[in-house]
């Protein structure tokens, strides 16, 4: 790793976007390398027309010379919800019967990824709130689990092509089933039947064409 420096600013306000350093360039074929930013927390500086100025100066030796281009696209590649985040309920009714056997219980709430280690990256932060019902009677609430069925994970595939134009074609898809049936009594002797039944199936494409200047994003979610 070179000591390079890789600056993109802004001329007029000054405003350095973006600093790096270099891998080690070779003779020969040389290397190719790239960098995506995601810039969004600067964009009033895009608001208005400007001069951006990418810099690349050799602070090590002379003779290490390249060839190096940019482009600015500033385009959201979002995920599914991402700009209008919505609260999510999960109804825990149907584990009434096991809630209440006077034990401790700890409910955790995952985000997972569609790889087959289910990793993902960091910075996902979920919480949630535990809202709870209780009957008038002081006699504890009873039940009896009927049904259980339900995956680990969510069924998933990835797939991509790239095709001789260079255009870049990504689907993934996700189906999930689950089935939690109980009946509930509860202290005042009311007798409810609690079912949690979802049939999810989930397809994310995304099409990358005409050297990325068309970039294409489906989304399709069927919960039954």
């Amino acid at each position: 790793m070179l000591k390079d420096i890789f600056h993109l600013w802004d001329k007029i306000r000054l405003v350095k976007v973006w600093r790096t350093s270099t891998p080690e360039p070779t003779r020969g074929d040389g290397i190719i390398w790239t960098y995506i930013k995601d810039v969004t927390r600067y964009t009033p500086l895009f608001a208005k027309p400007g001069t951006f100025i990418l810099q690349l100066d050799n602070l090590i030796q002379t003779g290490l010379d390249g060839i190096y281009s940019s482009k600015l696209t500033s385009a959201p590649i979002t995920s599914y919800g991402a700009l209008d985040l919505p609260t999510y309920f999960i109804d825990l009714t149907p584990f009434v019967p096991v809630l209440v056997d006077g034990k401790p219980h700890k409910v955790t709430i995952d985000v997972v990824s569609a790889e087959e280690d289910h990793t993902i990256l960091e910075n996902w932060f979920v919480s949630g709130l535990l809202q709870v019902f209780t009957d008038g009677s002081m006699k504890p609430t009873t039940g009896r689990l009927l049904s259980y069925m339900a995956q680990s994970f969510a069924s998933t595939t990835t797939s991509g092509s790239v095709g001789e134009n260079g255009d870049i074609n990504i689907t993934v898809t996700a189906a999930r089933q689950i089935h939690i049936e109980a009946d509930i009594v509860s202290g005042s002797g009311q007798l409810t039947r609690a079912v949690w039944s979802q049939d999810l199936e989930y397809s994310n494409v995304q099409n990358y064409l005409k050297n990325a200047t068309i970039q294409a994003r489906y989304f399709t979610l069927q919960n039954i």
